[in-house]
């Protein structure tokens, strides 16, 4: 009989993104898991700083798997580090008698708390966390290499480090990972909820609703307002001559960048053609998502953006820049294109060709294909795959330790 792993999940809070992994796994026969929550945020109405939006949502986060709440006692639930402060965190791994926890991010002292716990215990570690190859590091000096030295001590206390693209892949690497201990778990997003979010949702409904005639074509970016996001550009690329000025631009999102967006779309004489829809709930998204043509994302630096592989889901030709982390994993010409990042001519001269139909109706194929290619059924097949390996391993040991006492 196949063996079945009791998992914990030590996460920070609900999040709209992870809750349909959590389903997965859990409906998995092989995995019986638990997921130990450090914070309420995302469920309480909290307000997210940067664009001063409540954290809740419109789809179910707790549904479909167990969970408990671990009593967070930080009072900045927003800063590195200190965010959270959960003491009861070892007794929930210790009474749950785990024999595998996949912890997520390695800077909350919680995590720190719960990898010494499971180490003692010789619970399997599983690390899976965001991080580019692309990113700028705001701190230098000594600081800096403290942090690097501790990132590199927490990924070797794992037995496991899940990767979600190549760039993530290399990052892991650089910050210290054993390469024996990565294994792939891809950027995925729950198919099945968007399937049933979208059955209803009428595409000429939605046009008509934001003022958008169906001969359009229609690009659509969704973010926070900020630098590394570089909504400027695609706004930009819509002014340049090569693009049909009947063309329209939704952007999705909210921060400290959106009066400079507006004023850079009268400026150029676009703000009839610029939308700021503001911050859009994940149903919202979803049926803008279907009244759009493109997906564009001309991040500077964006790990594996989920909004991304939504569009892919529901069928749109992705443009994106080099800097996206999952780039070169999802978007090809099978189903759209790279650009070098800040290069606003070769992004308008890609958006320019995708105001052929036929392109984007082959491109759109080719989007769905690798949207099923990447769901959360695969990555949990490989997390139980590379906990087998693990477990083998240990029994393995197990048995030559025995063999060499008697």
């Amino acid at each position: 009989m196949d063996r079945v792993h009791r998992l914990a999940v030590v996460a920070l809070h609900p999040i709209q993104y992870q809750a349909g992994l959590w389903r997965t796994m859990a409906a998995h026969p092989r995995l019986d898991v638990e997921v130990l929550y450090l914070d309420t945020m995302g469920i309480d109405g909290t307000i997210e700083p940067t664009t001063g939006n409540r954290l809740a949502w419109d789809l179910p986060l707790l549904d479909g798997y167990k969970y408990r709440f671990i009593r967070n006692l930080s009072p900045a639930r927003f800063t590195a580090i200190v965010e959270r402060i959960n003491p009861w965190l070892p007794i929930a791994l210790l009474n749950g008698r785990f024999d595998a926890v996949l912890f997520h991010g390695w800077l909350p002292l919680s995590n720190w708390l719960g990898v010494a716990t499971a180490a003692a215990r010789r619970m399997t570690v599983v690390y899976r966390g965001e991080g580019s190859m692309h990113q700028t590091s705001v701190h230098e000096g000594l600081f800096k290499r403290v942090k690097h030295a501790a990132n590199a001590l927490f990924l070797r206390r794992a037995d496991a480090v899940a990767y979600s693209s190549r760039d993530n892949r290399d990052y892991q690497l650089s910050r210290g990972a054993r390469p024996a201990s990565l294994f792939s778990m891809p950027c995925a997003i729950d198919n099945e909820m968007l399937a049933d979010a979208v059955a209803d949702v009428e595409r000429d409904a939605v046009r008509a609703r934001l003022g958008l005639a169906e001969p359009a074509v229609v690009w659509l970016s969704a973010g926070r307002f900020t630098e590394r996001k570089r909504m400027g550009d695609i706004v930009a690329a819509l002014g340049d001559a090569a693009i049909d000025p009947t063309t329209q631009l939704l952007i999705a999102g909210a921060g400290p960048l959106q009066a400079e967006l507006a004023t850079q779309a009268e400026t150029l004489g676009l703000a009839d053609r610029v939308h700021l829809l503001g911050f859009l709930n994940q149903r919202e998204m979803l049926e803008v998502m279907t009244a759009s043509d493109v997906f564009v994302m001309a991040s500077s630096m964006d790990p594996s953006p989920k909004a991304m592989s939504e569009a892919l889901f529901l069928g749109l030709p992705v443009v994106c820049s080099d800097r996206v982390g999952t780039c070169d994993d999802l978007v090809s010409e099978r189903n759209g294109f790279a650009y070098p990042c800040g290069d606003v001519p070769a992004l308008a001269a890609r958006l320019a060709e995708l105001a052929d139909p036929a392109l984007r109706q082959r491109l759109s194929q080719g989007s769905r294909a690798v949207a099923a290619e990447n769901d959360f059924r695969a990555a949990t097949r490989l997390l139980i795959a590379k906990l087998d390996e693990l477990a083998a391993g240990l029994d393995g040991r197990r048995e030559t330790l025995e063999n060499e006492a008697t």
